[in-house]
């Protein structure tokens, strides 16, 4: 197995989960200018319903010599966006708020 040389570690655990349901009702559209039959000039959008789930995360960052918790940090992602994209988004947060508070980063 291999070693890694490491300072620190980041733990990401799922806090809160909540599933989000939104109910778009039926919409009715006339065409007032119309040169067909009444029946003819409207139309109808059916009606629908959208949900996406929504994960609370809450980071830790630990010194590996001291194993002592340095940061933490919360963000909520959406499976609106891929795995990937959120994953991704989680990590530009981390590092732009590590990078506020002064803290130096390397990465391998």
């Amino acid at each position: 197995m291999e070693r890694l040389s490491v300072d620190s570690v980041i733990v990401t655990q799922i806090v809160d989960r909540k599933e989000n349901v939104e109910v778009i009702p039926v919409t009715t559209h006339h065409d007032p200018f119309s040169y067909y039959d009444f029946s003819y000039s409207r139309m109808n959008s059916p009606g629908y319903v959208q949900s996406h789930t929504e994960v609370d995360l809450e980071m830790k960052l630990y010194d590996v010599a001291t194993r002592k918790l340095v940061w933490t940090g919360k963000t909520s992602v959406t499976d609106h966006k891929t795995q990937k994209q959120n994953m991704k988004l989680v990590v530009e947060g981390i590092i732009k708020d590590l990078q506020k508070q002064g803290m130096a980063l390397s990465f391998k």
